[in-house]
């Protein structure tokens, strides 16, 4: 059988060191994926998961509570940012490569699900276009 279950924890724990906490929910590849992960993010007020980073998988990110700021610059110069305010529900597609970042703009914590993956280059006029929430 090709499929399988994991449950998002009802409770999503801070961690008060980092201000950053992962639930891996799954991760390894697929018939179609090289790399494919799931994982539930919880972030406190103020706090991100980390620095500007780029990386080959594509990402999506689904704002499940609390509100973000999402920071993106291009990948080519003139690298200029981008940020948006994301509330609950939102998505955001992250393309390969392409610099990004979220903050907790509290009041409290964020959190969100990412769904990251790496597949086969195709044609650049097939990509997602480009838009902002």
């Amino acid at each position: 059988m090709g499929f399988w279950i994991r449950t998002i924890p009802s409770v999503l724990e801070e961690d008060e060191k980092t201000g950053w906490n992962i639930y891996m929910l799954f991760k390894g590849s697929s018939r179609f994926l090289k790399n494919l992960s799931c994982h539930v993010g919880v972030l406190s007020e103020g706090k991100m998961p980390h620095p500007l980073h780029q990386h080959a998988e594509e990402e999506l990110i689904v704002i499940f509570s609390g509100e973000v700021e999402n920071i993106m610059t291009e990948s080519r110069r003139p690298y200029r940012e981008k940020t948006d305010r994301l509330k609950r529900g939102s998505v955001v597609y992250v393309a390969a490569h392409d610099p990004h970042t979220i903050r907790s703009l509290g009041p409290g914590p964020a959190s969100y699900l990412v769904f990251k993956w790496k597949g086969t280059a195709r044609n650049s006029k097939d990509d997602i276009p480009k838009s902002f929430v």
